[in-house]
């Protein structure tokens, strides 16, 4: 129903309404059987996955299990093993200091944000060596009609900026 009210863009290769799931199963993963049957629990194949991302979480014995089941063609293994860190060190703090914020809430242990920082703002790229106004033109050549200045009440895109 709420995808015929809304009436997102459809895509056939993703769910119209999520691309993230979380699931938290607070009871045992072992069946509770009538006195005289017996189960064995097997471990299928979860190597496919429905949704770009899905965290599986089981609480047993006073434990949080989880697993990560991941589109392979839109995540590497280690991308989602720093997302699972990151989600422990908030999920530990938040169990620390219960009273948080959630956006107070750390997502890297303590001195690993000054290392993630410079990676995340290490975009420097060579500059060309034209002036200012000869790139202006080749990007108006390259791409007349993006944007190039919008203060919000106006856009001019190159092609304008180039004729002034």
């Amino acid at each position: 129903r709420l995808v015929e009210e809304l009436r997102p863009e459809r895509d056939l290769s993703r769910n119209p309404l999520f691309q993230v799931m979380l699931v938290l199963n607070e009871e045992p993963v072992s069946p509770r059987l009538p006195a005289g049957l017996d189960a064995e629990a097997l471990e299928l194949d979860s190597s496919a996955s429905k949704f770009d991302l899905s965290l599986y979480f089981t609480e047993e014995a006073g434990e949080l299990r989880g697993e990560a089941v991941f589109a392979t063609d839109l995540f590497e293994r280690p991308s989602v093993a720093r997302l699972a860190a990151a989600l422990l060190e908030l999920l530990s703090a938040a169990v620390t200091a219960p009273g948080t914020r959630v956006g107070a809430l750390p997502l890297l242990p303590a001195g690993r944000e000054a290392e993630a920082a410079a990676r995340w703002n290490d975009t420097a790229e060579p500059v060309p060596d034209a002036p200012l106004h000869v790139r202006i033109g080749e990007q108006a050549v390259r791409t007349p009609h993006a944007t190039a200045v919008d203060d919000g009440r106006r856009r001019l895109d190159y092609a304008g900026l180039w004729e002034l």
